[in-house]
């Protein structure tokens, strides 16, 4: 029987989907091994629902962040001994729609088998009358559950992908404090990448088929077709 990975090859030869594990994943982040990751993968999948037609996001989930040893230990080894966040992304989603990055690198825990859509922040072009990002840059890889992956500050990415429709997606997502919430002020006045600020430590530039913000991406939305 052919793997999930492998199936999804199958399915989508036009979006070259390689595992986390290959190494054209390194310019973009890397694989943790020797963390327990086990007790918050069984938090999530006790305490969290995964909507049926929506993605879903907290930041921080305090319940989580105060009774599992995974915290302290991705802020020490980490980040360094920073603040962290500890939060989930789940739901159904098969299309790219925009790219997000933080100044900081965001650490995801799969609890389901996930597809991302990745790309290089160096790949935007600031330089123009508008900022633009072309999607045929993009790389696809499989995240299987159970690993946990850190992404650079210079990766762009969004909501995950499912793999399985049956299924959807649900995974943990960390980040230095503050991440992803409201912003306190707005920023007005500045050209280039504050132009695209969207929340606190978050930048985004959109599709023209989703208005979610700044829409700066040419070439095709690209839709992942799940099992």
């Amino acid at each position: 029987m052919s793997t999930v990975l492998e199936q999804l090859q199958a399915l989508n030869p036009e979006l070259n989907i390689r595992c986390v594990c290959d190494p054209a994943f390194r310019k973009y982040g890397n694989v943790h091994k020797g963390f327990n990751v086990q007790p918050l993968i069984d938090f999530l999948k006790k305490n969290i629902e995964i909507p049926a037609d929506k993605t879903a996001y907290i930041a921080s989930i305090p319940e989580a962040e105060e009774s599992l040893d995974l915290y302290q230990e991705v802020s020490d080894v980490i980040y360094g001994g920073m603040p962290i966040e500890i939060g989930m992304c789940s739901g159904h989603n098969v299309m790219m729609n925009g790219m997000e990055w933080h100044k900081g690198n965001e650490v995801i825990v799969a609890t389901s088998d996930t597809v991302l859509f990745l790309g290089c922040l160096s790949d935007i072009d600031f330089t123009g009358e508008k900022i633009t990002y072309d999607s045929n840059k993009v790389e696809t890889f499989f995240l299987p559950e159970g690993e946990m992956i850190e992404l650079y500050d210079t990766c762009l990415h969004l909501a995950p992908m499912h793999a399985k429709a049956a299924d959807g997606f649900l995974v943990s997502v960390i980040l230095p404090r503050g991440t992803n919430l409201p912003l306190d002020k707005e920023v007005s006045g500045y050209k280039g990448e504050p132009e695209l600020l969207k929340a606190k430590n978050k930048w985004l530039i959109t599709h023209p088929d989703r208005n979610m913000g700044y829409m700066g991406i040419e070439g095709p939305n690209l839709q992942l077709k799940s099992l």
